[in-house]
């Protein structure tokens, strides 16, 4: 078995490993609705980048497992959720780097 660390990857090796934020299906705060579990389970993703109200700031990321309970207890995301905004959630490169800001070079 050979072992790496994510520190010895190459951009595009890192970029096998993720799906790049712009390609990803996303929510926002609010409802959850059944056309985007659909697309979540379609595309085979088990997280999905959660958004404020504007789009513009991610918020976190909630699998899609969370996404659906929300949705059948008709609850909503909310900006304070603390699943969502669980900082372990995201994958990190060394110390302090998240992988969003490595690939948005």
């Amino acid at each position: 078995m050979t072992s790496f660390t994510f520190a010895a990857l190459i951009d595009h090796e890192l970029q096998t490993l993720c799906v790049s934020l712009e390609r990803c299906i996303s929510v926002r705060v609010g409802k959850v609705t059944a056309e985007v579990l659909a697309d979540l389970d379609k595309q085979g993703y088990d997280q999905a980048p959660v958004y404020d109200v504007t789009g513009k700031s991610l918020l976190g990321l909630a699998s899609t497992e969370y996404l659906r309970a929300i949705h059948a207890s008709d609850g909503e995301i909310s900006t304070l959720d603390t699943d969502i905004r669980d900082k372990n959630h995201f994958l990190y490169i060394g110390a302090f780097l998240p992988i969003v800001e490595l690939l948005s070079v």
